[in-house]
């Protein structure tokens, strides 16, 4: 089966709404305990998830604000 973009559209999101809540809290706990290495981990997982489905550009907005 095939996950790219044209063949595996994803749902459209309303306005205000967090298309990715429960990974947002993942970050969340993350970020708040600060084990060392366990945000790179992290970022390798996003970047290697978004990018299977085409979605690098997504990975790396994501990036940027947990890294900020």
């Amino acid at each position: 089966m095939c996950y790219c973009h044209e063949c595996y559209p994803e749902p459209p999101v309303r306005k205000g709404e967090i298309r990715y809540p429960n990974l947002l809290d993942h970050i969340d706990a993350v970020k708040s305990r600060g084990i060392p290495g366990e945000m790179d981990v992290l970022i390798a997982v996003l970047r290697y998830g978004f990018a299977m489905r085409d979605r690098k550009h997504l990975a790396e907005k994501m990036i940027n604000t947990i890294t900020k």
